[in-house]
């Protein structure tokens, strides 16, 4: 069974969406402690931090410390540093230090602020991208042995909105951001933030006392209540000027609030920073975008000369409300597209537009905006949704599914030969002019099964007679080129 391609022509199976964007959990590392690792020169690289990164090591007695290198992303972002002893069978007091990229600047330090270890929370990168930061793990006590430890590294970003009040209690409480900024200013305050969480999330929560490293001395408690304004669990360990650290705590579909109070040292200089650690990455609220291709020709292939219609749309799938400003648009529209009609968006260049709401976006609602373009010529250039949510100072992109050939036909049967192809992924054949059945293998067949479809792209296509092709279960077949006939 042969199929022939001359060269500049090409056939290939690829996933029956033609471009996905994956938006997956974030990565989690796991490695071991790399000796020698005794100081800022010789400390172990742990990169640019992705998602959760864990670290297994031990302090080996006298002499031993271990040092870590983290990167910077940039100074919109920092991370949360973890350290648990909970598994050594020797000592488990443990100092955990931060350090800028000088190795000798300290940053923040804690030695047992959490049940079991010590937290370093919500800290800043203190330089661009690549800007090294220094982790330092020590026993408290000089020469002491821990067998075991793991330091487990957060990555959030970092915006220190201040709180809004009033939210002085869990109905009350100002939405969360990834972090923000608070203050305690007498023994009656109490700040608090709602979430909404769903089904299995996993759920951590830390406070960083004196954000500004002036001194303060106040005794933070941080607790977590159900949507009732239960409390399920309290924080309230380190002590004067120490972190809380409130350890993973499984969700249902709920809003959830935690709150700040203050057993000591209320007044306008007991400032914290706060933020809830979601699935081991920064919070975001629910939410989907679903950009669609209205008007899509046969075979869903528009061709130059047409006006392609399209709806983006941005909806809240979370049980509280998204604050302003949201904004939808459209980016990396290719060369061979242009505005046919962009009057729904605020501003509009060439490749990009965007349309800015000013109002809450409410659970279970949906924002949309429709523009529609001209085809000019035959493109497949991948071009994108931007849902930007300025409250939460990030924004994500989805592509917009569309394909564009000179002519196409479909059918459930053709009559071609050609191998069976199966499984994931894409093949490719090369060739000069024309795509043709091979006339001494009658009876051959190429099978598609979903979610593949099959293109055939060349100068000229010629589908033969005597061969069957059979595309399965809601798979599909795409034949274009200057010259098509179709059975």
């Amino acid at each position: 069974m042969t199929i022939f391609l001359s060269p500049n022509s090409k056939a290939l199976i690829l996933p029956y969406c033609l471009t996905v964007l994956l938006l997956a959990s974030p990565l989690a590392l796991a490695l071991d402690e790399i000796e020698p690792n005794d100081t800022p020169a010789t400390a172990q690289d742990l990169g640019k931090p992705q998602g959760l990164t864990s670290v297994s090591g031990s302090i080996d007695g006298a002499g031993d410390i271990d040092f870590f290198k983290l990167d910077s992303i940039n100074t919109l972002w920092g991370f949360t540093a973890v350290l648990d002893t909970s598994a050594s069978s020797a000592g488990r007091d443990a100092t955990l230090s931060i350090y800028d990229a000088d190795g000798t600047t300290l940053l923040q330090q804690d030695q047992g602020g959490w049940e079991k270890g010590s937290v370093i929370t919500l800290q800043h990168f203190q330089g661009g991208s690549g800007t090294p930061v220094y982790i330092k793990v020590e026993a408290a006590t000089p020469g002491a042995t821990i067998s075991a430890y793991t330091l487990h590294i957060y990555v959030t970003s970092m915006g220190n909105h201040m709180e809004t009040e009033p939210n002085d209690t869990p109905q009350t409480g100002t939405i969360t951001r990834m972090s923000q900024f608070g203050i305690i200013d007498s023994d009656t305050d109490t700040d608090c933030f709602r979430l909404s969480g769903e089904e299995n999330d996993e759920l951590i929560l830390t406070l960083r006392a004196d954000p500004e490293n002036d001194g303060s001395t106040t005794d933070f408690v941080l607790s977590l209540y159900d949507a009732s304004g239960n409390l399920l669990v309290s924080a309230d360990h380190s002590g004067p000027g120490g972190n809380e650290y409130i350890d993973t705590i499984t969700l249902s579909r709920a809003i959830y609030s935690y709150c700040v109070t203050a057993r000591s040292g209320a007044g306008s200089t007991a400032t914290y920073s706060t933020g809830p650690i979601v699935n081991n990455s920064h919070y975001l609220p629910g939410f989907t975008q679903a950009p669609r291709w209205l008007n899509p020709g046969l075979g869903d292939i528009a061709t130059p000369g047409e006006t392609m219609e399209f709806r983006l749309a941005l909806t809240n799938t979370s049980l509280l409300p998204i604050p302003p400003q949201l904004r939808i648009g459209v980016y990396s529209i290719p060369a061979c597209l242009s505005f046919a009609d962009s009057s729904n968006f605020d501003d509009v260049a060439s490749n990009a537009a965007n349309k800015y709401f000013d109002t809450q976006l409410e659970p279970g609602s949906t924002y949309t905006v429709d523009f529609s373009l001209n085809v000019l010529s035959v493109c497949n250039e991948t071009m994108y949704q931007d849902g930007g949510l300025d409250y939460y100072s990030t924004g994500t992109a989805k592509p917009i599914p569309y394909l564009v050939a000179a002519n196409q036909c479909e059918s459930a049967v053709l009559q071609i030969a050609g191998p069976v192809y199966s499984g994931a992924g894409a093949t490719y054949y090369s060739s000069e002019t024309a795509i043709e059945t091979a006339p001494d293998a009658p009876l051959s067949k190429i099978t598609v099964e979903r979610p593949h479809a099959l293109i055939l792209e060349a100068p000229s296509i010629a589908i033969k007679d005597g061969d069957t092709f059979v595309v399965n279960r809601g798979a599909q077949l795409r034949v274009y080129g200057k010259a098509v006939t179709c059975p």
